[in-house]
């Protein structure tokens, strides 16, 4: 029954927690262990403390851990083929980290313990950085970048492509107009420009809570152009845009339809030989001039009204 136990605790421990345990359970100390033995006290510390290279040749450690398993009552095979193992152990240690090799008299030494403490210990930092670096993020707002336009960019022509990145997961907000973000967090969306200077205002929020703000400066750089193009036309319908921001839809005479979003205040006008076709997302924020002609808006706030035809004829049946 003891040779069981024993054999079953050499397999759960290293061999100098085995050494020491067994000499603790006979309350014996290393002084009394060495004169029954007759083996130096200093070797059997580095036994107990697994300082094997501080040992002399194996054939003399081997008769050490004979004369032991006799004093503990255990199998001297299974301590020696521990001390294989662990010596084995040890001397890998020593090839692949041979700048421990000069400081063999340092109080640092390479034991089992050491090693399986300094990995649980690299453990605990990896996961303390994790932690930390999450609720570092979590307490950081989102980001915004515009690529295009550039701030400060003149423009020619009456509509900009504004794109741009964000955090994944937030939400974009142009001017009061929300922005749909993909799951790359890229955004894009075509925006109407009136002659002049036009603030674009980008609000990102994301599931914290958190928010960024900012701001840039397009100039619409085409009023002679639209004036060359009036001037030409038979029929003249400016768009006013506010107090809400909207979306339009124009369809001059036979050209292909014209999807834009118009931000509150901004305006713009179109230019047709026979008819133009409006639908507007907020018929309380679109207001119409048709040839210089006031025709005020177009409904009640909110309301959506689709393919509202106007033509020169249309400038004579309003009152």
């Amino acid at each position: 029954m003891s040779a069981i136990f024993e054999t079953k605790k050499i397999n759960m421990e290293t061999l100098p927690e085995y050494l020491k345990s067994a000499r603790e359970s006979f309350s014996y100390d290393l002084h009394h262990v060495a004169k029954i033995t007759n083996i130096s006290p200093k070797f059997l510390e580095c036994l107990e403390a697994g300082y094997y290279h501080r040992l002399p040749a194996d054939v003399y450690v081997y008769g050490f851990l004979r004369k032991l398993a006799e004093l503990y009552r255990t199998d001297s095979e299974l301590l020696i083929f521990q001390y294989k193992k662990e010596r084995g152990i040890h001397e890998q240690l020593n090839k692949k980290i041979p700048e421990y090799k000069s400081y063999t008299d340092s109080k640092f030494e390479i034991t089992p313990k050491t090693i399986t403490f300094s990995l649980l210990a690299a453990f605990v930092i990896f996961i303390l950085g994790y932690l930390f670096y999450q609720v570092h993020a979590i307490n950081l707002p989102p980001h915004i970048s515009i690529t295009d336009p550039k701030d400060g960019v003149r423009v020619t022509t009456s509509s900009v492509l504004v794109q741009g990145t964000t955090d994944i997961g937030a939400s974009m907000v142009m001017n009061d107009q929300q922005i749909f973000v993909d799951s790359a967090g890229k955004f894009k969306t075509q925006v109407s420009i009136s002659p002049g200077e036009k603030i674009l205002t980008f609000i990102a929020k994301n599931n914290f809570g958190k928010e960024t703000t900012k701001q840039i400066l397009v100039v619409g750089d085409f009023q002679t152009e639209e004036q060359k193009q009036t001037a030409n036309a038979t029929l003249t319908l400016t768009v006013s845009v506010g107090p809400n921001s909207t979306w339009l839809t124009i369809v001059k005479d036979n050209d292909p339809a014209q999807d834009e979003t118009f931000i509150a205040g901004s305006s713009k006008t179109y230019t047709a030989q026979n008819k133009i076709v409006l639908s507007t997302g907020d018929a309380g924020s679109t207001s119409i001039i048709l040839n210089g002609k006031d025709l005020g808006k177009l409904g009640r706030e909110g309301e959506i009204l689709r393919d509202i035809p106007f033509t020169a004829d249309s400038v004579n049946s309003k009152p």
